[in-house]
C-alpha cells in the first residue's frame, strides 16, 4: 500500500453528498468517464444466485487518473481541475466541477475501488484508489507500477452493494431508458462515444421516432439570449422530462415534463449560457428571465403535441382505410357528409386511444364496431347521445358542453387538467399528514425529504413564482441580481465589505415569473422548518437577519424589486403569537412591512397555507365531485411520486 489522502471537510457534508438516488449516482459515474474523454464506457453488474447485485462496474478508456494529480482530485472536495478548466483535453465541455461525483457512488455500495491506468513519460502506469463508507474522508492509494495494458482508463468497482437500492438498478429497461434520455444529446454531439449498458449499446438513433430543433430568442434586461430547444419523440414509452443542457448537450439538471402522456417526448434546452452558469455554480439561481425561457419552451412543446396528435389522428384514419374497416367510401358527397366524417374521425381516434383492445381485434370485429358508430351518427343523433350517456354518463347539456370544448381543446387536455387538480388535492392532503400526523412527521428528514419534495411543488406558495435557488448564500443571490441587471462588469468590483455579512443560507428563494402592473419583480424567500418544529424567537431572529441583510445592502436593487420573507412551520410559541398580535399588519401572518412596502416578513403555520390552498381548489373539487377514500391516500400519493426520497 502507498500513501493515504485525507479530505478536509466535515463528515456530515461528505455523508450528505453520498446520499444520492441510485439512478443519479450511476449517471454521475458515467459523466466522470465522459469528462475523461472516454470513447468507450461499459456498465455491468455481477449478479449472484439470488438474483441480487453483488458488484457494479463502470469501465472507460479515458485518460485515467494521474498518480501525481490524485491528491488534487480526491483531496479537495468542492474544487477540482474541472472548476478552472473549461474543457477536457479533447475539447469536451465538463459536466462536473466540484469533485463530488466520486462520493455519490457510495449511495450504491459501501466500498469503492478506482483502478487507474494513465500515461507517464511515454509508458502506461497503474494504481488503485480505495475508500470505504466507514471513513469517507480517507482514500488509500497503492504504489503506481508499470501496466501490461496497452490502453489507459479507469475501472470503478463498487462492492457491498445495498440490496434495497440495487433493486432499482435491476429494472434494466427503466435504467436503460433513463440513461438513453439523459445522454441522448451528448451521444448525438460526440458520435465517437459508445456507452454499453449490460451488453446493450445505448444508441439514441435506434429509439428516436423523430426530433425537432428550434432556436428560442428572448430579450432580458436589454440583453439578447439564445437557446436551442431539442424535442425528441421516442418510439417507445419514455419518462417525460425537461433537461437543462450546455451548448454541447451536457445535462446539468432535469425536471418532470408536464405534458400529455399520449406522445413520449424528452425536451432539451441547450445554451452556452447554461455552461457559464454551471461553471460559476449559479445554475440554480434562476433569474426572472429564466421563467421566460421555460414559458417559450412550454409553448413550443404544446404546439408540437397539438401538431403530432393531429398528424397521428390523420395517420390512424389512413390505417383504418388501408385495413378496409373505415365505414365510409369515396369522397364526401356534401357538407353534411363531410361534417359527419369529421365527427366520426374524432370519435374513432379517441376510442382507439382509450380502448386499445380495438386495435388488436380482428378485421370483422373492427368493421362492425366502426359501422355501428357510423350508423349511430347517420341514423339518429339519439343513438350518439345514448353512446355518450351510457359509456361516459354525460347529460345532454354536458354533451353539448363537451362538443363546444373540443372545438378549441382536446379530450386528453381536459383529462390532464383534471389530473393536475386531482394531484394537487392529493398533495395537500399528504402534506397535512406529513406535518400533523406524528407517526409520519417524526421520521421525516428536513433537507433530504421534506425540503426536496416541496421544491417540486412550488405552486403551494403561489402560481406567480418560479424556482430560484435553494441552499445558496445571499452573496451569490446578489451576484446573480447584478447579472440580471446587465452589469456583470460590476461583479469583480463588489467591495468585500458589501458581501462579507451575506453568509446566511435560506432554504428556498423564488422569483416572480411575470412582472406586475408596476413592472416590479417580487422575490419570495422561504425558511422551511421540519414538520415537528415549533417556531420560537431563534427562528424569528434568523428570518429577520435575512431581511436586514438585504434591506441594508446598497447593491440589492430596491425601486423595482420587492422581497417577501416567509418563516413557516407546524406551529409557533407564545412569543411569536404575541409579536404577530402586536404587529397589526393587514394580512394574516405578516409580522413586518417596510415603509416603502418593498420588504415584508411573514410567519405562517402550515395549517394556514394548506387551508388557503384548499379554499382555492374547493370550487374545482366540488365541480369534479372529488372524493378522497382514505385519509392516508394523500401521503401514499407523495410516497409513490417521490419514492426516491423515501428509500
Amino acid at each position: 500500500m502507498g500513501k493515504s489522502i485525507e479530505v478536509k471537510l466535515t463528515p456530515e457534508l461528505v455523508s450528505r453528498i453520498a446520499q444520492e438516488a441510485p439512478k443519479k449516482a450511476l449517471k454521475e459515474l458515467v459523466w466522470n468517464s465522459c469528462d475523461a474523454d472516454a470513447s468507450k464506457i461499459n456498465i455491468k453488474y455481477d449478479v449472484n444466485e439470488l438474483d441480487s447485485i453483488e458488484r457494479i462496474w463502470v469501465e472507460d478508456n479515458g485518460h485515467g487518473i494521474d498518480y501525481d494529480n490524485v491528491e488534487n482530485l480526491f483531496g479537495n472536495l468542492g474544487k477540482s481541475q474541472k472548476s478552472y478548466a473549461q474543457t477536457s483535453p479533447k475539447g469536451r465541455i465538463y459536466h462536473g466541477k466540484l469533485g463530488q461525483g466520486r462520493y455519490k457512488g457510495f449511495s450504491l455500495g459501501d466500498k469503492i475501488t478506482w483502478h487507474s491506468k494513465y500515461t507517464s513519460n511515454g509508458e502506461i502506469l497503474e494504481f488503485d484508489i480505495l475508500c470505504g463508507s466507514n471513513d469517507l474522508k480517507k482514500f488509500d492509494l497503492t504504489t503506481a507500477a508499470k501496466s501490461s495494458s496497452a490502453e489507459t482508463g479507469v475501472i470503478v468497482r463498487i462492492e457491498n452493494v445495498d440490496a434495497k437500492k440495487a433493486n432499482v438498478l435491476l429494472k434494466e429497461e427503466e435504467i436503460k431508458q433513463d440513461l438513453l434520455a439523459t445522454f441522448a444529446p451528448y451521444l448525438l454531439a460526440y458520435k465517437e462515444l459508445v456507452i454499453n449498458y449490460n451488453q446493450n449499446i445505448l444508441n439514441p438513433d435506434d429509439h428516436i421516432e423523430k426530433k425537432q430543433e428550434k432556436i428560442i430568442e428572448y430579450d432580458y434586461m436589454q440583453k439578447k439570449y439564445y437557446c436551442k430547444a431539442l424535442i425528441i419523440q421516442w418510439n417507445s414509452s419514455f419518462e417525460r422530462k425537461l433537461y437543462i443542457c450546455g451548448e454541447s448537450g451536457v445535462v446539468y439538471d432535469e425536471m418532470p415534463l408536464n405534458c400529455s402522456k399520449a406522445i413520449p417526448i424528452s425536451t432539451y434546452i441547450m445554451s452556452a449560457y447554461f455552461d457559464e452558469l454551471h461553471k460559476s455554480n449559479t445554475l440554480t439561481l434562476l433569474n426572472p428571465g429564466y421563467g421566460e425561457i421555460i414559458e417559450k419552451v412550454n409553448e413550443l412543446i404544446n404546439e408540437y403535441m397539438r401538431e403530432e396528435i393531429s398528424r397521428t389522428a390523420t395517420e390512424q384514419i389512413k390505417v383504418l382505410k388501408n385495413e378496409q374497416v373505415y365505414p365510409y367510401e369515396g369522397e364526401p358527397k356534401d357538407q353534411i357528409d363531410k361534417v359527419e366524417r369529421q365527427i366520426f374521425d374524432i370519435l374513432a381516434v379517441e376510442i382507439n386511444r382509450y380502448s386499445p383492445k380495438i386495435k388488436s381485434a380482428n378485421k370483422e370485429s373492427k368493421k362492425l364496431t366502426y359501422r355501428l358508430i357510423k350508423e349511430a351518427l347517420k341514423s339518429s343523433p339519439d343513438n350518439v347521445t345514448k353512446i355518450l350517456t351510457e359509456v361516459f354518463s354525460l347529460s345532454k347539456e354536458q354533451q353539448d358542453e363537451l362538443v363546444e370544448l373540443l372545438s378549441f381543446t382536446t379530450l386528453p387536455a381536459i383529462i390532464n387538467t383534471s389530473k393536475v387538480i386531482s394531484d394537487r388535492l392529493l398533495f395537500l392532503n399528504g402534506l397535512e399528514n406529513m406535518v400533523y400526523d406524528k407517526s409520519i412527521s417524526k421520521p421525516i428528514k428536513e433537507r433530504t425529504q421534506f425540503h426536496k419534495i416541496l421544491l417540486n411543488e412550488l405552486w403551494v406558495f403561489g402560481e406567480k413564482y418560479t424556482y430560484g435557488v435553494d441552499d445558496v448564500s445571499l452573496k451569490n443571490v446578489l451576484k446573480e441580481y447584478i447579472k440580471a441587471l446587465g452589469r456583470e462588469d460590476l461583479i469583480p468590483d463588489i467591495p468585500k465589505e458589501a458581501i462579507e455579512d451575506l453568509t446566511r443560507i435560506p432554504d428556498i428563494c423564488l422569483w416572480q415569473q411575470y412582472p406586475n402592473r408596476e413592472e416590479t419583480v417580487e422575490n419570495l424567500v422561504i425558511e422551511l422548518k421540519r414538520p415537528s418544529c415549533t417556531l420560537s424567537k431563534v427562528e424569528l431572529d434568523q428570518i429577520e437577519d435575512y431581511a436586514y441583510k438585504i434591506a441594508g445592502n446598497k447593491l440589492f436593487p430596491k425601486e423595482k424589486t420587492k422581497w417577501r420573507f416567509i418563516l413557516i412551520a407546524k406551529d409557533y410559541d407564545e412569543f411569536i403569537s404575541f409579536k404577530l398580535q402586536e404587529s397589526n399588519q393587514k394580512n394574516q401572518g405578516d409580522y413586518y412591512e417596510s415603509k416603502d412596502g418593498n420588504i415584508v416578513i411573514s410567519v405562517l403555520r402550515w395549517s394556514d397555507l394548506i387551508l388557503a390552498n384548499k379554499m382555492k381548489y374547493n370550487f374545482l373539487r366540488e365541480k369534479l365531485s372529488y372524493r378522497m377514500e382514505d385519509k392516508m391516500q394523500g401521503f401514499e400519493y407523495i410516497q409513490k411520486k417521490y419514492n426516491q426520497y423515501f428509500k
